[in-house]
């Protein structure tokens, strides 16, 4: 058994002093065809540790079914990490930010109007009890002192940023004790004072997140651990990546002055992120800038990390090799390939699928898609207008994105931040249908808004009239291997999928272009790439090797307003928009 402690304010390993330097790698932003070679480059640079988070919503998508799958099962990525030689710290939640949807918690569980979202609220607490003693079962045996890799595991993620419930993480440090953990735990914050205080616990050691080092900050933290150890969990590399907004890098010279001070005095970090990976599918989230503006984010999580999205190594990854000198080793860089235009001679109008991918629900007024334990997507609501007069649509509690469609074509759209939430519909018959797609683009993470992030529509009304006679189909899109294509014709406005082939002899890394779509998602052999949106900064969605395979591939691709052109592009670079740096908030 071995033996790894916080102790006196020191970090023992087997009885030795021992400082980690860990590079954060989130095994969910990773296909698993490539968790080894990410590894591989972690411990080549020269740290000795590799952190990642435990999303809990995609390890219940739907409620009460907790799951492990091929791509996420975290068992497997922890032992990969062992055998390369690393160290794991684990920070399973339940909330973890990471800039997903809900910072990590499952959609539905906002279905219950009693939730009090991270807080000792009981209805609430009954699924976190579920969750966790179920994800620290199977890190259990994987600990340090049970002869696995995993030496620190956390509690709940930045909570002094969300509250001062101090019984809240009491609860889940017993909790987290009774399901066995055995290594230290440790709490993580942001370095200003009320933050420490509201996220930490007595006997429990507290780190620190921050972008560069500053001796007030150690003097903050040293208040809640006279003795240490000083500890900065999350070291901040880069920025994040918001749809619609500049693209911000972090300079690598910035970077290298708090590398240097940390391992001056000693400090463990882990740097946030060593790879930031791809938020694939719908996880991304959003946030609240400019006056609590949302803000959705990104597909890519590259983060202006120092190995990017597709793995290479940057300024950055060397910086840190040089730094540690612990390591000369030269990382692989693979393989990139443009494999041209695809067509997309298959199509299929949304309002053709919905029979195949949905079930109708009648209702009376609007339901979010909550109601019906829906987490990500798209939900639909189709109603008819009574007249051909011209009729203003409006809808309340929208919080993201919405197209509205008459007859089946896009006659106007309206987005959470337009100061008017309505469109006007001039209908050529009578009982002439609407509906109304509404996206989930991202729930809010690292705000107090959490607790109100329901997606879809609260009420729609005509000429300030509550439609009282409701059709919703709920769209997860978690499975597009059921659609029937056929090939007509889309016209322009009308959201579809699209549908098209393409050879591959020699398997690569590749990028796809979607040159005339505006707002959608794109699917690689029934493999969710994520989200693209024509107003960028993000350009391409990368493509990983292992989604391909040699022979025929396909390429689905769901857009809200219609391609103009039905082709789309494999590139061998990945454009994520101009670079605008600066070193810090």
């Amino acid at each position: 058994m071995g033996s790894f402690k916080v102790e006196d304010g020191k970090i023992l390993l087997d009885g030795n002093e021992f400082q980690f330097i860990s590079g954060a790698i989130h095994y969910f932003r990773v296909h698993p065809g490539y968790w080894r070679d990410r590894l591989v480059k972690l411990k080549q640079c020269g740290m000795n540790c590799v952190e990642t988070y435990i999303d809990w919503q995609l390890h219940e998508q739907q409620e009460g079914k907790l799951e492990i799958t091929e791509y996420t099962d975290f068992v497997r990525f922890i032992r990969i990490a062992e055998e390369t030689g690393l160290k794991v710290i684990i920070r399973p939640g339940p909330y973890i930010t990471s800039e997903l949807d809900l910072g990590g918690l499952p959609g539905w569980l906002l279905r219950d109007h009693r939730i009090r979202l991270r807080s000792t609220n009981p209805a609430y607490l009954k699924y976190v009890d579920r969750y966790i003693k179920w994800a620290l079962g199977l890190l259990k045996e994987l600990q340090y002192t049970e002869n696995g890799p995993v030496i620190m595991v956390q509690i709940e993620n930045e909570y002094g940023y969300y509250g001062n419930e101090h019984a809240y993480m009491e609860h889940l440090k017993n909790l987290f004790l009774q399901c066995g953990i055995t290594v230290p735990l440790f709490t993580s914050d942001g370095p200003g004072e009320p933050y420490l205080n509201g996220g930490s616990l007595p006997g429990v050691p507290v780190t620190g997140n921050f972008r560069k080092y500053e001796d007030h900050v150690v003097s903050n933290m040293r208040k809640y651990q006279e003795k240490g150890p000083d500890i900065c969990m999350e070291l901040h590399n880069g920025y994040i990546q918001c749809w619609g907004m500049p693209r911000f890098a972090n300079d690598t010279e910035s970077v290298r002055f708090t590398v240097k001070k940390f391992l001056e005095k000693k400090f463990s970090f882990n740097v946030y992120a060593f790879h930031g990976g791809t938020s694939f599918g719908f996880i991304s989230g959003g946030c609240s800038r400019e006056n609590l503006r949302y803000r959705p984010f990104c597909t890519s999580y590259d983060v202006d990390a120092p190995l990017s999205e597709d793995g290479v190594a940057t300024e950055k990854y060397f910086m840190y090799q040089k730094e540690l000198g612990t390591s000369a080793e030269k990382p692989v860089t693979l393989p990139r390939r443009a494999y041209g235009e695809v067509e997309l001679t298959r199509t299929l109008p949304l309002l053709e699928a919905l029979p195949q991918i949905s079930a109708k629900h009648l209702e009376t007024y609007p339901k979010t898609m909550e109601d019906y334990g829906q987490s990500f997507g798209f939900i639909l609501y189709r109603f008819t207008l009574p007249d051909q007069a011209g009729t203003v649509v409006a809808l309340d509690g929208l919080q993201d994105r919405a197209v509205v469609m008459m007859n089946g074509v896009g006659v106007g759209t309206i987005y959470c931040l337009d100061p008017e939430q309505k469109v006007t519909v001039f209908p050529e018959r009578l009982d002439t249908q609407i509906d109304i797609l509404v996206e989930n683009m991202g729930r809010r993470c690292g705000t107090h808004l959490i607790n109100d992030e329901r997606k879809g529509v609260r009420n729609i009304r005509l000429m300030g009239q509550s439609v009282s006679t409701i059709e919703i189909y709920p769209l997860p899109l978690n499975d597009v291997s059921r659609l029937r294509f056929s090939s007509s014709k889309i016209p322009l406005g009308q959201a579809a999928f699209y549908q098209g082939d393409f050879e591959v002899d020699a398997i690569a890394d590749t990028f796809l272009r979607i040159p005339h779509g505006v707002r959608g998602v794109c699917w690689i052999n029934g493999f969710n790439l994520g989200r693209y949106w024509e107003i960028g900064p993000q350009r391409t969605l990368y493509v990983p090797a292992p989604v391909l395979k040699r022979g025929e591939n396909v390429i689905t691709v769901f857009e809200v307003h219609g391609m103009s052109r039905n082709f789309v592009r494999l590139e061998d670079f990945h454009d994520l928009g101009p670079k605008s740096h600066r070193q810090s908030y």
